[in-house]
């Protein structure tokens, strides 16, 4: 069997060690119901994380988290850098506007920043739905 997810693996491996010295330390001074319930829950566990290692689906729903985690961000990150630029656009264009009183530039520079607001309170408004709901 191939082996997919070291990381389960040896979380497996852990468990059932972990498992195999609580036994032992339950024959030297006796069997409690807790024990004997936390050995029976550890191999369950241990077991699965071993089959999980080895399970091609579980490697590739893995890969799937790690693209969405991974565009997730790169999204993020476009979305802050076009706020910022918008930003500096605004800023330029309004400037360069009052100061060679020319009103398209102020026009564009007023435009730009009715941009910068709508995405600044699109941003807010979805943090306090997601908020909200998770």
């Amino acid at each position: 069997m191939k082996i997919y997810s070291k990381k389960r693996l040896w979380s497996g491996v852990g468990l059932l060690v972990l498992a195999a010295l609580l036994l032992v330390t339950m024959c030297i001074k006796g069997f409690r119901a807790k024990s004997v319930a936390l050995v029976v829950v550890l191999v369950a566990i241990g077991l699965g994380e071993l089959g999980s290692a080895m399970s091609r689906q579980q490697a590739i729903e893995d890969r799937e988290e790690r693209t969405a985690f991974i565009e997730s961000k790169a999204r993020s990150r476009a979305f802050s850098l076009t706020q910022q630029i918008c930003l500096v656009l605004t800023i330029a264009l309004v400037v360069a506007g009052a100061v060679k009183t020319y009103l398209p530039l102020l026009a564009m520079g007023i435009a730009t920043g009715l941009i910068l607001t709508l995405s600044t309170v699109c941003e807010i408004a979805a943090t306090i739905y997601y908020e909200k709901r998770y």
